[in-house]
């Protein structure tokens, strides 16, 4: 099923609504409070289900666990902060830590979210983060990365951060932040350096007169894909035009209802510092899946969202049951916007009917045989980015007339669920009952 002639019908229409819906008797939140501001993340108690030394590296704020693996024990990825996409892989509840082993460990950055896409409709789970973007003040490389040094400087009993990157007229590490603010924050800062032509030519250490005791960095802010080449994951950035602004929610959905799975990035982060002017490059953004790990950048002009804002979380959902997608923008400060699908091909509702302990199936992978084979798989997930919960009643594309939906339930089990020819609506489950 073709999606809508492009340059032709706006896909979303545009409304005000309030931050909570329901659909039928499903909760669909987007979350639009405000970010408390960047920091190292906080030490906590995961009470011993993640491996020794990993808690203290998760964003409790920003961290974002999705499901996937080999869609049997599913596995764990988390988006970390000042460090790397980190994958947990599950055997039978206990997570061990394989970040190196799949490639994963090589792009170190400052993660906002990560979930989880079939984008080359093999069947297996890819994985895609979304960060910074490169339209900030911030240019790290491998070589001159960002660091965050932190500690207490000043011995006054408060916790210090200062943003630092490699200087090469100094051949070290050299403070970001201007003398003034961070002489505000840290005063002896003033005392060691009167003029700013003596903090221009000084590095970290003379600076602050010692090198605080803790260290993290970052080497990549793009928004990054991550591709399942079964035992490791290729990293690419995603388009050019993603790239313009931060994004802090996710959605991985068939937007246009052609089969193939595509992206949504909400947008900007007005809550910087009084020296850096906000990031307001975006008006929301859609990515076209091409079914082989590539997207297409959908106009605003074209897709109908042109969301100028502080975006925050989002969250889709058929609020309408015309077996189109809409979804809800949270922003921060303001309403949040409901975008009612308009110009896209329906797919299929598909209602996953689970176990008393698992209500909606989540952790169940669907996929639809047609004529041509099986579609992308989708994973039934719980969770999506910044305070955000989609609705667990999925809407698969259709490229071809579907005849089943293969479900594989969170252990294994595969079974076939067949549907009527002209069906619009089938229920999945529960496991091992009766399918409609």
């Amino acid at each position: 099923m073709p999606s809508a002639d492009r340059g032709t019908t706006r896909r979303w229409r545009a409304s005000s609504a309030g931050s909570r819906w329901r659909t039928g008797h499903q909760l669909l939140q987007s979350g639009a409070s405000s970010l408390l501001p960047r920091r190292p993340a906080t030490p906590g108690n995961h009470r011993g289900l993640l491996p020794r030394g990993l808690s203290s590296a998760i964003n409790p704020e920003i961290g974002c666990p999705t499901f996937g693996g080999h869609f049997r024990d599913p596995d764990l990825a988390l988006s970390i902060d000042w460090g790397p996409v980190r994958l947990l892989r599950n055997d039978r509840g206990r997570f061990t830590e394989v970040t190196s082993q799949v490639g994963l460990g090589e792009q170190v950055g400052r993660w906002n979210g990560v979930s989880a896409g079939d984008f080359d409709g093999n069947g297996r789970p890819d994985l895609v983060a979304i960060s910074w973007g490169d339209n900030t003040e911030y240019r790290p490389t491998a070589e001159a990365p960002l660091e965050l040094h932190f500690g207490d400087v000043d011995l006054n009993g408060t916790f210090d951060l200062i943003e630092a990157q490699r200087d090469e007229r100094l051949g070290a590490a050299a403070p970001l932040a201007s003398l003034g603010r961070l002489a505000e924050h840290i005063p002896p800062v003033a005392e060691r350096m009167p003029t700013r032509l003596l903090y221009a030519e000084a590095d970290l250490e003379e600076v602050l007169g010692s090198r605080p005791e803790g260290r993290l960095e970052a080497t990549e802010l793009r928004h990054m894909l991550f591709l399942n080449r079964g035992d490791r994951f290729e990293a690419a950035p995603l388009p050019r035009e993603a790239q313009r602004a931060p994004s802090l929610g996710l959605l991985v959905v068939d937007a246009n209802g052609d089969g193939r799975e595509d992206l949504f990035l909400s947008q900007n982060f007005y809550a910087t510092d009084e020296d850096t002017p906000r990031y307001d490059a975006g008006r929301g953004l859609w990515l076209e899946g091409e079914g082989n790990g590539g997207f297409r950048p959908v106009p605003g002009q074209e897709s109908g969202v042109a969301a100028y804002g502080d975006q925050r979380g989002a969250a889709a959902a058929d609020v309408d049951s015309d077996g189109r997608l809409d979804f809800v923008l949270g922003m921060n400060g303001g309403a949040a916007r409901l975008f009612r699908g308009a110009g896209n091909s329906p797919g299929l509702r598909v209602r996953v009917a689970g176990t008393a302990e698992n209500r909606y199936g989540i952790g169940a992978v669907l996929r639809v045989v047609d004529a041509n084979g099986m579609g992308p798989a989708r994973e039934v997930r719980a969770g999506s980015g910044t305070g955000s919960h989609d609705d667990p009643v999925q809407i698969l594309g259709l490229s071809a007339d579907p005849v089943a939906i293969e479900v594989q339930w969170p252990g294994g089990v595969v079974e076939r669920v067949e549907i009527p020819p002209g069906a619009r609506e089938v229920t999945a489950g529960p496991p091992g009952g009766r399918n409609r």
